[in-house]
């Protein structure tokens, strides 16, 4: 059943999902007894969804521009669900925001491939990773992501690799001007002094380790199997999934700097190793198999919001 409304790419499964969305979120507010309900605070909440959904749209948008995965609506499935597996995101607009616009980046340096204006898109990916950089100091990793795309890509100019730092230079004079008319320059002490924390009783909570422990094992098979058919690519056609891989694993190293007492960052995991498993799916031609995966996928998140209302 869910294979024959996701298998394809219809308007009606956008509207299907932004409904799903808005029901967990609801749902994650009324039974987390941190955070709970508040009718004053409606429009805040409705603005976390509506935030989330147009960064689902974002990820459509990229996926099929570049035509990563078939047509199908699989990839806005496996990600609203993936945030609802971690649904602490819906409670830090910071995370959400700085994830968005390492997506905006992420779609420049893809871009890179077709060798127009490619000073431009540089310096496009670089200032939005400066601006992600500003609502999460971790995100400044993603510059490693830049730096693959103009080598990957093969620029014989040098002076691309000086456009990040010209960016970097723009957007701190521009930050550090704002900061001193309208607000305190201690902010930047506090992003320079950041520091990565381990907490380890998070792992001992059910809620963080099913899903977890889920992700990482499909996202692992899905990310093997991917890898194996690479070398049946064309290199250039192959430079994108090089991308994508350094992707998670800039993701995956900022998950384990940044061990917060929660769940949020592990927000950037979300577009890469999502789009993995879809690719994975994809090559499943068995219809009861590719059922029972979208199924447990689904049920996931079901499970994390079962076991916060127990708790409560």
């Amino acid at each position: 059943m869910i294979t024959s409304i996701f298998g394809r790419s219809k308007p009606i499964n956008l509207i299907i999902l932004g409904i799903t969305l808005f029901i967990f979120v609801l749902a994650y507010y009324l039974s987390d007894e941190h955070i709970g309900f508040n009718v004053s605070r409606l429009p805040s909440y409705l603005g976390m969804v509506i935030l989330t959904y147009f960064t689902m749209l974002v990820v459509g948008f990229i996926n099929k521009k570049n035509q990563f995965t078939g047509n199908n609506s699989y990839l806005s499935l496996f990600f609203i669900l993936f945030l609802c597996m971690f649904p602490g995101v819906f409670n830090d607009s910071n995370m959400l925001f700085s994830n968005l616009f390492i997506l905006f980046a992420f779609r420049r340096i893809v871009n890179m491939r077709s060798g127009h204006q490619v000073k431009l898109k540089i310096l496009d990916a670089s200032i939005w990773v400066c601006i992600a950089t500003l609502f999460y100091p971790w995100a400044a990793l993603f510059f490693i992501l830049v730096f693959t795309g103009i080598f990957l890509y093969g620029s014989n100019d040098l002076k691309n690799i000086l456009i990040p730092f010209v960016a970097v230079l723009f957007t701190g004079l521009l930050t550090i001007t704002y900061l001193m008319y309208f607000k305190d320059l201690s902010v930047i002490q506090t992003a320079i002094e950041y520091r990565p924390e381990l907490h380890i009783n998070k792992y001992r909570n059910a809620r963080f380790f099913i899903p977890l422990l889920f992700m990482l094992g499909f996202g692992f098979i899905s990310t093997v199997i991917y890898v194996a058919n690479i070398s049946r690519v064309a290199y250039k056609s192959s430079v994108p999934v090089f991308l994508l891989l350094v992707y998670m694993g800039i993701a995956l190293t900022v998950g384990m700097l940044d061990e917060r007492n929660g769940s949020t960052e592990l927000i950037f995991l979300g577009f890469p190793l999502t789009l993995l498993m879809v690719k994975y799916l994809e090559t499943v031609k068995r219809y009861w198999l590719k059922e029972l995966y979208l199924w447990l996928y689904i049920s996931i998140p079901l499970t994390v919001l079962i076991l916060g209302i127990l708790r409560d």
